[in-house]
């Protein structure tokens, strides 16, 4: 595994970001989901034996410094992501987003067409359009609501862990979260609706990766077949946490579709 570097830089909010470089070649930056912050893809820095990989904790999560939103709260985690990939001078990321972390990565590609190399969605959607998906946001949304993190954060614990020491890493690490960014991009994602939008993605690289048994997410698969460069990839026996329970399937097809794009 090459060294990691693990600086933070501030942005133009004066917001501190966390992030991770490790390995080198073309640069693939992750976007985690609410609450869980970069260690949720613990398992994607085998990437690194090919590809430059870039892990950071969005604002308010992990080790990041938190601000409230100055305006739309998707908006200014893009702009925050935008400010990352400049500061680091990445040329043409892949940008991979997990579950609600894909709605950060689909806006800003509709925002930076030609500043990103491919999107790689992960449990992704542009809509919450299963009835099942909307529960989740809704359990997340009651959770924050009533500062109830400890419960959140042992139900994503439960579900995503490998090992015993995923166990106490991802659970100390989403308790660092502050509560208010955790719930404002719950309530942002439950609401936000792409669709309209999801057409000038048709001629951008993308890569759209589902559980076979995910009945939260696998449904809105069909929303990405549509597009012109996109390849739906169902993974055989698997649920929607795919960064961490079926982490080889991930990196596989990952590094498949790089390669051939």
């Amino acid at each position: 595994m090459e060294a990691i570097s693990m600086p933070f830089f501030e942005n133009s909010s004066g917001v501190t970001i966390y992030f991770e470089t490790i390995g080198e070649g073309h640069p693939i930056i992750f976007i985690h989901p609410p609450l869980t912050g970069h260690v949720i893809f613990k398992y994607q820095k085998k990437l690194s034996e090919h590809f430059k990989v870039v892990l950071f904790d969005e604002r308010g999560h992990g080790k990041s410094s938190y601000k409230p939103y100055s305006g739309n709260v998707l908006d200014t985690h893009v702009k925050d992501l935008k400010e990352l990939v400049e500061f680091l001078k990445l040329k043409k990321p892949i940008i991979v987003g997990y579950s609600d972390g894909g709605l950060i990565g689909q806006l800003y590609a509709q925002k930076f067409p030609n500043d990103l190399g491919a999107l790689i969605l992960i449990c992704g959607y542009p809509v919450v359009s299963s009835i099942t998906l909307a529960l989740i946001y809704k359990f997340g949304i009651g959770c924050m609501k009533m500062n109830n993190k400890k419960l959140l954060s042992h139900l994503i614990t439960f579900t995503h862990s490998v090992t015993e020491e995923d166990k106490k890493e991802l659970f100390d690490y989403m308790l660092k979260a502050n509560n208010k960014a955790v719930l404002d991009l719950y309530c942002e994602g439950k609401g936000t609706n792409l669709l309209d939008q999801l057409s000038t993605l048709n001629k951008l690289p993308i890569l759209a990766l589902y559980g076979m048994n995910d009945w939260y997410t696998k449904k809105h698969n069909k929303f990405f077949s549509r597009l012109e460069q996109s390849n739906v990839v169902l993974v055989e026996g698997a649920t929607h946490q795919l960064p961490t329970r079926w982490h080889e399937e991930v990196n596989a097809a990952i590094t498949h579709f790089l390669r051939n794009i």
